[in-house]
């Protein structure tokens, strides 16, 4: 992916990138292109699963997934595209995928 003018001038680091942020570099033209990603936990989290369920879910390819610097990471979409379609006939989540979400990346920045 291209730097874009626009994007040198919001993020300069990113316009003169070097080996030593190629990590940073890659996550962000990732976020880019997919948009918010979470880690399996968080998503496990926000869709009331398990951790092994959600990467159980991954291997069968039923919700999909991006590798940065090595690590996978699910986009939010694919998150509400699963709630929506493969869940959305089933079981119900309360409370709402946005208050199960929201309240799990408030206990990650707390620590808990």
């Amino acid at each position: 992916m291209e730097t874009t003018a626009e994007q040198s001038e919001l993020f300069p680091l990113l316009a003169s990138s070097t080996t030593s942020r190629r990590p940073f570099r890659e996550w962000f033209e990732t976020f880019m292109e997919h948009g918010p990603l979470m880690t399996p936990k968080l998503a496990a989290a926000a869709m009331a699963l398990s951790r092994q369920r959600i990467h159980t879910l991954i291997n069968e390819g039923r919700i999909a997934t991006v590798m940065v610097d090595g690590e996978r990471f699910i986009p939010a979409a694919a998150v509400e595209l699963f709630m929506s379609e493969e869940r959305g006939s089933g079981m119900r989540v309360r409370p709402s995928f946005r208050e199960k979400f929201t309240a799990a990346m408030r206990d990650k920045r707390s620590g808990k």
